[in-house]
């Protein structure tokens, strides 16, 4: 209604030039908004599988040493598949960087789930929580892929901005789940696991896809 009263008062300048701005202007915010939203939502998952994989795993039975183990495994299952799976949707037309994104969420549920649920022998908990950490960490690429896509799209993303508001959420989360642990039970971690997935998958449903097309980087 705004608009349509405004295009009927302004002069030919205002509605050719003026209008789109501000238009466009919104459309920014919004955009920025949601990648924003994107980037705070995940920062929290990841706390909840990196920040406190000793407690969790401790809570589970394992001890120190298996601890040791199934972070160093998935330092180095990072570093050998990281690559890959950020390259898929370069491979293979079908894929999009947020079908990606939801194929690895969906492991991600179903590996904390079984973590959570069962009672699964160690050896089953340390894969399982192997996977968390290395497919967590997959996901980061294809969130800055998204603000160099839309920056060359048109859209003014301040990645700065949003990265910046996820490494608030990561310590803010970090903070607060403390007292969630210490007042409630290592269990817990699982639970601002769910809340966080949903909220970011629900999120990556209103972000735009992208309409860059990027090559392949595998020769």
């Amino acid at each position: 209604v705004f608009f349509s009263y405004f295009e009927n008062s302004c002069t030919p300048f205002d509605k050719y030039y003026i209008i789109p701005k501000v238009i466009e202007g919104e459309i920014m915010k919004r955009l920025q908004m949601k990648y924003n939203c994107i980037q705070f939502l995940y920062w929290i998952t990841n706390c909840t599988i990196f920040g406190y994989v000793a407690i969790f795993l401790q809570y589970k039975g394992l001890s120190n040493t298996e601890i040791g183990i199934v972070t160093a495994m998935g330092s180095i299952m990072m570093l050998i598949l990281s690559a890959n799976i950020s390259n898929l949707p370069n491979k293979y037309e079908a894929l999009t960087p947020h079908n990606v994104i939801l194929g690895i969420y969906a492991i991600l549920f179903a590996s904390f789930s079984a973590l959570y649920f069962m009672t699964l022998p160690k050896v089953v908990v340390m894969v399982l929580y192997i996977a968390l950490l290395f497919l967590s960490t997959c996901v980061v690429p294809f969130l800055s892929q998204f603000a160099m896509d839309y920056v060359k799209m048109g859209h003014d993303i301040n990645f700065g901005l949003a990265r910046g508001l996820g490494s608030f959420s990561y310590a803010s989360s970090a903070f607060l789940m403390g007292y969630l642990v210490e007042w409630l039970e290592p269990s817990v971690i699982y639970i601002v696991f769910v809340i966080s997935s949903i909220l970011f998958i629900i999120n990556l449903f209103v972000l735009p896809h992208s309409t860059i097309k990027n090559v392949s980087t595998e020769k």
